[in-house]
């Protein structure tokens, strides 16, 4: 009867506090008290709010992975996407680790478009690539859709717009001129 009373006492000033810590407290100390879930869902419910009132992506991090069934987790990532999306590194292996954790969030079907764009430039085909570029224009992967083509094919891209000519002028590395057909 005491031991009972006792766990009583320390139920209730679990449900009252405001202390993660007390609530741990009583997790692992009664951790087959009856009303257990109550304690533990009032912890997470504390914790959840303190992590998203901070906007620390690390404790956001840490609750996701704590609490990975948490019923708001699909909010959190998306608000952690929206912090993480705009310094993400620009390259093919940051892309994919982002979509991988971030699946459902907004960011992750623009990242899987940066993604294959990564491919088409490890790819080096050229008739890709310019479909590419005829599809896109000159955006931000131009240059290095140019570099690629020059490192896999040896063809420096001559013309200035290839969406305006039919055959595009290219020089070789060791100074020759050539065309390709938009299909390379």
């Amino acid at each position: 009867e005491v031991e009972a009373h006792r766990a009583k006492l320390r139920y209730d000033e679990a449900m009252e506090t405001a202390s993660e810590e007390v609530m741990e407290r009583f997790i692992s100390d009664f951790p087959n008290y009856e009303r257990i879930n109550n304690v533990t869902t009032r912890l997470m419910e504390q914790r959840y709010k303190r992590v998203v009132d901070s906007e620390d992506i690390d404790q956001m991090r840490w609750f996701v992975d704590r609490y990975p069934n948490y019923r708001n987790i699909g909010s959190l990532k998306q608000m952690m996407a929206n912090i993480e999306y705009p310094m993400l590194e620009d390259s093919r292996a940051a892309l994919e680790a982002f979509v991988d954790y971030y699946p459902t969030t907004r960011q992750a079907a623009e990242a899987k478009s940066r993604i294959n764009t990564f491919m088409i430039i490890e790819r080096g085909d050229i008739a890709e690539i310019l479909r590419y570029i005829k599809n896109n224009g000159y955006d931000r992967n131009y240059t290095r859709m140019q570099r690629s083509i020059a490192l896999k094919h040896g063809y420096t891209i001559l013309s200035q717009d290839i969406n305006a000519v039919t055959l595009i002028r290219f020089s070789t590395n060791d100074g020759k001129i050539g065309y390709l057909n938009q299909d390379g």
